[in-house]
Formats: structure tokens, sequence, C-alpha cells
């Protein structure tokens, strides 16, 4: 992939107990890396895009972090 200029991340998430703010913190930390450049996120079976059992604040927190 990298010789097409692409960079791939892979952060599995196999069900609920996946959801954690750890890996939300790296799903941040790919898309801050991505910055201006086309990103494609993908979720298979889109019930975890949500981040659903992610704490409200940890998610604000998140978010307002994320650039704008």
């Amino acid at each position: 992939m990298a010789e097409l200029g692409l960079h791939f991340v892979s952060i599995p998430v196999r069900g609920a107990d996946d959801l954690t703010e750890a890996n939300a913190r790296k799903l941040g930390e790919a898309l801050n890396a991505a910055g201006s450049k086309p990103l494609l996120l993908h979720c298979g079976s889109a019930y975890r895009a949500g981040l659903k059992s992610l704490r409200p604040v940890v998610a604000a927190q998140l978010g307002q972090a994320a650039p704008h």
C-alpha cells in the first residue's frame, strides 16, 4: 500500500468489550494523522461507528480536541 501512497490503520473492534477509551484514542490519533488528506473510515457492521459504550464526557473531550 505504501508504494501507492496509502497508509492503512487497523483498530480491531470485535464487540462491545473493545469499545474502549484506548481504541477511541487510537481512532482520534489516526484521524489527526490524516490531516487534510483524504480518509476512508470503515466499520463492518456500523454498530461500532457510534462508540456506544464510550462515556459521553470522554467522547466530548475527544471531539473537542479534534481539528476543525
